[in-house]
């Protein structure tokens, strides 16, 4: 789903917080691949979240989804957090 102008959710269902940083991973190493071959670079930063007994809403998991994603862009290119 697009969720910003650069920005896009994965929802991913039945699936461990450990689990879905290890797919965004895989998706930022494809990446990678192709930055070896094309004159374009990409970069990406990935923020994981999980739902939580507190969370209300799937706002709220997107909220901790989003300070993640900001965190990884500090951090530099192609990180999960």
């Amino acid at each position: 789903i697009r969720f910003g102008g650069d920005e896009f959710i994965l929802l991913l269902p039945n699936t461990s917080i450990n689990n879905a940083k290890i797919l965004a991973n895989k998706i930022i190493n494809r990446i990678s691949e192709h930055n070896m071959i094309d004159e374009i670079k990409f970069f990406v930063s990935i923020g994981v979240a999980q739902y939580g007994e507190k969370d209300s809403n799937i706002d709220d998991i997107i909220v901790r989804a989003d300070k993640s994603l900001y965190e990884a862009k500090r951090a530099g290119k192609n990180r999960v957090i």
